[in-house]
């Protein structure tokens, strides 16, 4: 049992006291519940996926995944348990990736509590299987889809259970910069040619339709496919991470970076970076893989 004297009570007072007076002296800091911007229309500080009003110390509005944990009340933060977990964010952009066959790597973020992904490939008619697949040609059109909502939620899951997909999340990324990267690369794009639009909607296999595909660039197998395009979208979201890989030539002093182009490669990687890196996390409930983004 834990006995508290009164001197010991007095230094407790005393430091509380210093603590409260140091808060209203900086009541005017923009940034101050968890490091987080004060929204200086509201007044509330902003989370990414929902406002929080510190001086009530309450929550504007439920976490939009709390229908994932009915145990839980939506207006908590972090399953009750902010000494151990965070939610920087509100929300936090993942990397997918499979490596059955030729592999896939894919990314989603969520925005105002929807869910959106970003799903780049050699897209014949938007067959939900890799365009890789079924053909040995490098190249190609260069096809980026983007999901939301419902339809997002469904490519995660087929993902996550039918090809077994694993998932890392970036905390140091923001949702907005890296949808921002995509909605301009989406933007910048041409829609499917009739033909292909024809295939990809008569697809029953299909996710979202036509109009959720664009075509961007030109794919290469080696240098410009799901795994480039994946990470420049988390790079360009402000994580700092390089996704290279470094080797050494006999005889020769200074290492060798090359760029993760494979999605094998990518997957040891961020297995190996979630290890180190505080700011990169391996999802490994199932649940929290398709529910928690």
């Amino acid at each position: 049992m834990f006995f508290c004297t009164f001197s010991s009570k007095k230094n407790i007072l005393k430091s509380h006291e210093s603590t409260v007076q140091n808060a209203v002296l900086n009541d005017s800091a923009r940034c101050s519940f968890s490091g987080k911007e004060k929204d200086p229309e509201t007044g509330y500080h902003y989370f990414g996926a929902r406002y929080y009003n510190s001086d009530l110390s309450l929550w504007l509005s439920v976490d939009p995944m709390s229908d994932k944990y009915p145990s839980l009340s939506p207006y908590n933060y972090c399953a009750w348990n902010p000494l151990k977990l965070v939610d920087p964010d509100g929300a936090t952009p993942r990397i997918y990736v499979e490596t059955k066959g030729v592999g896939h790597a894919f990314v989603s973020v969520i925005v105002k509590g929807e869910m959106i992904v970003y799903t780049y490939g050699r897209y014949l008619g938007g067959d939900k299987n890799k365009s890789s697949f079924n053909t040995t040609d490098p190249t190609g059109k260069g096809v980026l889809i983007k999901l939301t909502g419902y339809d997002a939620k469904k490519y995660i899951t087929h993902e996550v259970e039918d090809m077994k997909a694993s998932a890392f999340e970036f905390d140091d990324a923001s949702d907005e910069r890296v949808m921002q990267f995509y909605d301009d690369l989406f933007s910048s794009g041409t829609k499917l040619s009739h033909e292909d639009a024809l295939k990809y909607d008569s697809n029953p296999n299909k996710y979202g339709s036509s109009d959720d595909a664009r075509v961007v660039d030109q794919y290469s197998l080696f240098t410009n496919n799901c795994v480039t395009t994946s990470t420049k979208g988390i790079k360009n979201g402000g994580a700092n991470v390089d996704f290279t890989n470094e080797f050494r030539l006999p005889d020769v002093s200074d290492a060798i970076k090359s760029d993760i182009v494979s999605p094998k490669g990518l997957k040891s990687y961020l297995n190996q970076q979630s290890k180190y890196n505080p700011n990169i996390n391996k999802i490994k409930a199932t649940d929290d893989i398709i529910g928690a983004n």
